[in-house]
């Protein structure tokens, strides 16, 4: 049996489902405005959490500019990388530094033939030398250890002979006295020899001219002032007389206020310890004093500033979060933050040790 839907009424003819259509539509219509408002209420809080999550990011990544100091920190670039690398820290001196490549690492082994035993075997000595005092020039002294400590200047050298011959000799790379006269006496271009003697150099002609002798430092270098050579026929420095043919040089090999305790004693250096006198100078009254040239712990008191920690670098300080943890012997774990030591620009203020004490 089949059904009919209808929405107008069978007696009275009205639409009334068309009626009751409009009237709801008609009530509906407040809620419109109250739609659309809440559809730009949802959007504008997508905006937000976008802008929220964007600023944790940020926040996120601007921690490591405190942590690690990076507006502190310094770029360094060879003009060689194929021969000289570089890298820098926090702590690092800005400048233009310049570094002398003398030769690249190569693999070496040696090894020695075996001895049978330890007192019959001879070892091939023809002659022994002992030296007491008197630290002179000698062949294996290194450069940077003359004049003082203030070494000598890397660069060359012109020579001159009685012949008229000249001859620059590059020392740039040169480290030692040994390889100064190697330079000097392998040259092609002079007939000189060079030696050492005392505490200088000794240049002599072999050329047999009749012109004269004499040593100059090439333009822009110093080398020859610095290896006490430079002269014309005589000694070098303030002397009254001179020698034809020879030039003795003046004494380079000196103690200074920048020597260094390593290149005494042949380069066995000084032998240094820790907390207790390494020399002892009586006065003529009598009172002694003990001089400690070993290493000299500053002890750390209540007016010691974090500033001066770790030789004056001071300590890194994260604001906000803990700087380490102290466990109590029940266990507990305590976060101790130091943030609150940091001023406005988070820089580490002088605030002494004890107010880190007072925080555990």
């Amino acid at each position: 049996m089949g059904t009919i839907t209808t929405g107008i009424g069978l007696i009275s003819g009205i639409d009334t489902a068309s009626l009751i259509s409009q009237l709801l539509a008609l009530e509906a219509r407040g809620k419109i405005p109250l739609q659309a408002k809440i559809g730009s209420l949802k959007a504008k809080q997508l905006a937000l959490m976008d802008i929220n999550s964007r600023l944790l990011n940020m926040q996120t990544a601007s921690k490591s500019f405190r942590a690690d100091l990076i507006f502190k920190s310094t770029l360094a670039t060879s003009s060689n990388e194929d021969i000289l690398t570089v890298s820098t820290g926090k702590s690092a001196q800005p400048g233009t530094f310049i570094f002398i490549v003398k030769q690249l690492v190569t693999a070496s082994q040696k090894i020695s033939q075996g001895y049978a035993d330890r007192n019959t075997t001879p070892l091939s000595l023809t002659s022994l030398s002992f030296e007491f005092g008197k630290g002179l020039v000698g062949p294996d002294t290194e450069l940077v250890d003359l004049n003082g400590g203030a070494g000598v200047d890397r660069g060359k050298i012109i020579i001159t002979d009685k012949n008229g011959d000249q001859g620059t000799i590059d020392l740039t790379a040169a480290t030692s006295i040994n390889e100064v006269l190697d330079r000097i006496n392998s040259s092609d271009d002079v007939d000189v020899t060079a030696s050492f003697s005392g505490d200088g150099l000794v240049i002599t002609d072999t050329s047999g001219g009749g012109g004269t002798l004499s040593i100059a430092s090439a333009t822009g270098d110093t080398t020859a002032e610095d290896l006490g050579i430079a002269a014309t026929d005589g000694l070098a420095g303030d002397q009254d007389f001179t020698v034809d043919g020879v030039i003795t040089g003046s004494n380079i090999r000196t103690l200074g206020v920048s020597s260094s305790l390593r290149s005494l004693n042949d380069g066995n250096g000084v032998i240094v310890r820790n907390n207790v006198p390494d020399l002892i100078i009586t006065a003529r009254d009598g009172v002694i004093f003990n001089i400690d040239l070993g290493r000299i712990d500053k002890p750390i008191d209540d007016d010691t500033k974090l500033s001066d920690l770790n030789n004056g670098d001071g300590i890194t300080i994260v604001n906000g979060e803990p700087d380490f943890q102290v466990i109590t012997i029940s266990g507990e774990i305590v976060d101790i933050d130091l943030g609150q030591l940091l001023d406005e620009n988070d820089d580490v203020t002088d605030e002494a040790v004890t107010t880190v004490l007072e925080l555990t």
